[in-house]
């Protein structure tokens, strides 16, 4: 009998945990995306409401398939596989790598994924792999849009899910290849919304830890149940009064540059804050003269970078999230 990996082991671990019944509350960590990781206690009964409310949303039925193929150790492979136990899905489980939608040889009902494990299998030789998949959850960060473009071939139906380990993963979702295809997230049963008074997004549901969660995510309000997302609020760079939203300002440049990259600041006397665009890959490879060139095609001047960086490999969490914050700290000790 061979040994167990540990991404193995952390789902036997997880679900020993889970059965047994005495265990009425479980531990879970946050990503550390833009901070240092938090320890999160979450109850039995609000990952079973969870698990029912994504049921509902997108009719999964029991003696279905659930695929999954992410780590265990996170809230988001914990959920998946509270779902298949509770919702009485058959499940399978293949190792949380970038690639592995690529080597899947079968059909399966229902699959949550990170953005990179779907981006690996639209642009490789084996796209078709995607059609072996009816719904797919994409969660932990947003899909480029040049790749949602994409998913308008494929018969499977993706989402894009939003949430945070706080709310026991996702509470709304956006479908991405299908006639409702928009910009605008819906709320999973149970769950409603409105805004604090930075337009940042509030979450209503007797399922979440506390009455309500206060969340670091601009929106804007359509209703007590739809919403689009704008950004972080602790996301914006204010360079010379004018704010700037650094999602929106990497989507931009991942588009038309086609580059693994993230947008940083420097203290600046004069502006108060730069843009500082960290590239990653080694310097020697690129010409910064190029980049800017093109970067002032499609950006405004008061949103180009006033500086570029290098690093060999963007800093990311074990569940393959930008580590907003380590990056950051590079930035401040290389600029």
């Amino acid at each position: 009998m061979r040994k167990l990996e540990e991404w193995e082991l952390d789902i036997l671990k997880f679900v020993e945990e889970w059965l047994d019944e005495r265990n009425e509350f479980f531990l879970v960590s946050s990503s550390g995306s833009t901070g240092k990781p938090k320890i999160i206690s979450i109850s039995r009964s609000q990952m079973i409401e969870s698990a029912l409310a994504t049921a509902d949303y997108l009719n999964l039925k029991e003696g279905q398939s659930s695929l999954l193929i992410l780590p265990a150790q996170f809230i988001a492979g914990k959920m998946m596989i509270v779902r298949a136990l509770v919702l009485g899905l058959d499940f399978y489980y293949l190792e949380p790598k970038v690639d592995i939608l690529m080597h899947i040889d079968r059909g399966y009902d229902f699959c949550a994924a990170i953005p990179l494990q779907v981006q690996k299998v639209l642009n490789s030789n084996v796209p078709e792999k995607l059609d072996l998949l009816s719904e797919v959850i994409i969660g932990g960060a947003a899909l480029a849009n040049k790749d949602i473009a994409k998913l308008k071939d494929f018969k499977t139906h993706f989402h894009a899910t939003y949430g945070m380990t706080e709310t026991i993963t996702h509470i709304a979702m956006k479908p991405l290849n299908d006639s409702r295809t928009s910009q605008s997230y819906h709320c999973l049963p149970g769950i409603s919304i409105d805004q604090d008074s930075r337009g940042c997004l509030r979450i209503y549901s007797q399922r979440l830890p506390q009455d309500f969660t206060v969340t670091n995510d601009r929106v804007e309000l359509i209703n007590e149940k739809e919403f689009i997302l704008l950004g972080r609020a602790d996301a914006v760079i204010n360079s010379g009064g004018l704010k700037i939203q650094t999602e929106e300002l990497e989507e931009l440049i991942k588009e038309n540059l086609g580059l693994e990259i993230m947008i940083g600041y420097k203290e600046d006397d004069v502006l108060g804050q730069k843009v500082v665009l960290l590239i990653e890959g080694q310097a020697e490879k690129f010409d910064k003269q190029k980049i800017l060139a093109q970067l002032q095609l499609f950006l405004s001047k008061n949103k180009l970078p006033k500086e570029i960086l290098f690093i060999t490999l963007l800093f990311k969490t074990p569940n393959q999230k930008i580590n907003r914050a380590q990056n950051q700290e590079w930035i401040s000790k290389n600029c």
